[in-house]
């Protein structure tokens, strides 16, 4: 289960700058072990769609991304490496389809934006086409939180 959910939040960071987030507090300044949870809420007529864009075309650009600084690549692929997506299995009772980005720990300096990568990687014209069809899926705004990663069992 702990796999599956580290594997859910991978996916979960790279998508979560797409839509302009609804920030609902900022990093943890002294913690280098927080978490940067995203939630994405998409159409329910848009599930098949946003998937296909997700893992066709905006996670292969995010991970093949090269940064002009060497320093800044390597910020990249820790966030790479510890980001995770939760896809939901049920739609929920407003349908929509809640689709979960964790990205564990945040890394400060990595590039959380899908914006150019995609530009990188299909260029201008192709990558606002993408951006575009990514944002019609979207029911309403990002949320984006921080929290630290201390995680207490309720018994």
């Amino acid at each position: 289960m702990i796999i599956k959910l580290k594997l859910l939040a991978l996916l979960i960071s790279m998508i979560f700058v797409s839509c302009g987030p609804q920030i609902l507090n900022r990093p943890l300044t002294n913690d280098s072990k927080q978490v940067f949870t995203v939630l994405n809420q998409i159409k329910y007529s848009k599930k098949d769609e946003y998937k296909d864009l997700l893992y066709d075309k905006v996670i292969p650009a995010l991970r093949a991304y090269k940064d002009i600084s060497d320093e800044k690549d390597k910020l990249n692929q820790m966030v790479n490496d510890g980001m995770y997506v939760i896809e939901p299995k049920s739609v929920g009772d407003d349908s929509t389809w809640m689709f979960v980005y964790i990205v564990k720990p945040y890394i400060k300096g990595a590039n959380y934006n899908i914006i150019p990568p995609l530009k990188q990687m299909y260029g201008d014209k192709e990558a606002k086409e993408i951006f575009k069809r990514w944002n019609k899926c979207y029911s309403s705004k990002q949320i984006a939180y921080w929290s630290s990663d201390d995680i207490t069992k309720i018994k």
